[in-house]
């Protein structure tokens, strides 16, 4: 069996695209078989339903670099001042990453014109 992949096995040598060993999706798929172990104690169906969600969106958060517990303790506080559901798309991770950038550009543009213009106080 060897012998007939040679060919493959020395790609991780000449290719730097191909990892030399498997160890990262091992570690993803050990991920998927820990939540299935879990989801067998979520209590019910839909408890498992909600779980797998909660799974999606952290690891959304962690492919898109966002920080998981920021995005979620934001999120979860907006929705519940009564976050217009016409705009749920803009709470998505990678939209609430470039809105959250945005904002905090316009912070430091508005901090360094103070600091270089000062206003007069009455």
């Amino acid at each position: 069996y060897a012998k007939n992949q040679w060919e493959y096995f020395e790609r991780c040598f000449t290719d730097g695209r191909f990892e030399i060993d498997n160890g990262l999706a091992e570690r993803g798929l050990r991920l998927v078989v820990l939540g299935e172990r879990n989801y067998l104690f979520a209590g019910s169906e839909a408890g498992a339903r909600r779980l797998a969600i909660g799974y999606t969106i952290v690891t959304t958060c962690r492919l898109q670099g966002v920080d998981p517990l920021a995005y979620l303790g934001d999120v979860i506080e907006l929705l519940q001042n009564g976050w217009p559901q016409a705009r749920l798309r803009e709470l998505l991770p990678d939209e609430w990453q470039r809105t959250r950038a945005a904002e905090a550009k316009a912070r430091t543009d508005a901090l360094l014109r103070a600091a270089k213009f000062p206003t007069a106080s009455p």
